[in-house]
Order: structure tokens, then C-alpha cells, then sequence
């Protein structure tokens, strides 16, 4: 039996629908489950110890401090606060340090601790966080 054009037509097009519907509804399904794992794991705002530690405020600050935040091209980027960066890692829990690094990383695309190490001039009075 051979097919028309007019069904060949028909039947690409509800195919093609078919498709498309089940790639909607899959990526509908991980974006709620992202959300759900988002909001069940947010670990940006953290209490320890009677004190609250904010994550991504932290990695914010410190790639400010350190200038990483900025572009090449931006005059912040030259500059660099190593007395605050010392203060704020010296009083940032050594158990959080994981999460720092990865919000360091999505904020600057670059490495804390390699960061730290060619930046920071009193690098030896931090380093055992990293150990």
C-alpha cells in the first residue's frame, strides 16, 4: 500500500507532536525534581555554633576582596584586600570550606585555594583549612 503525501504529511506531523510532547513533559519533570532538590539542600545560610554563616555572601566577599570577581579589564581587579580575607577565613568554619569552594568556583570560574595561594600574602595562616 502506498502512502499519499497528504498522510505522509499527517502522519510526520502527529509524530512530530507526540514527540515534542513527551520532551516537554520530561524536562517539566527535572526542573520541578531541580527545584525540589534545590530547596531540600540549600546550604547557602548555615547556623553553627550559635552563629549564622551565609555561603554565597562569603565566596562573594572574598572574590571581591581578592579582586578575582571583576574582569581583566576592570580597575577592581588590581586590587586586593588580603587583611579581610584573612579575617573572614579565619573565622569561616573549616567543615564549610567544601561549600565555599564550590560557590567560590560558580562565582569566579576559578579555584580558591590556587587563588589564595598566588594572592593572598599571609597564605601559610589559612592553609590548614585546605588540608
Amino acid at each position: 500500500m502506498q502512502l499519499t503525501t497528504k498522510q505522509k504529511i499527517i502522519g510526520g506531523s502527529v509524530i512530530t507532536a507526540i514527540a515534542g510532547l513527551t520532551a516537554f513533559i520530561l524536562i517539566r519533570k527535572s526542573r520541578k525534581s531541580d527545584a525540589t532538590v534545590n530547596k531540600s539542600f540549600d546550604k547557602s545560610t548555615i547556623t553553627t555554633g550559635g552563629a549564622t554563616v551565609n555561603v554565597i555572601e562569603t565566596a562573594r566577599s572574598i572574590a571581591n576582596d581578592l579582586g578575582t570577581a571583576y574582569s581583566w579589564y576592570d580597575p577592581r581587579h588590581a586590587t586586593e584586600n588580603d587583611n579581610a580575607v584573612l579575617q573572614t577565613l579565619l573565622k569561616f568554619p573549616k567543615y564549610l570550606i567544601p561549600l565555599l569552594r564550590i560557590e567560590y568556583a560558580k562565582i569566579t570560574n576559578r579555584n580558591l585555594q590556587v587563588d589564595l595561594q598566588n594572592l593572598l600574602d599571609d597564605y601559610a595562616k589559612v592553609r590548614y583549612l585546605f588540608v
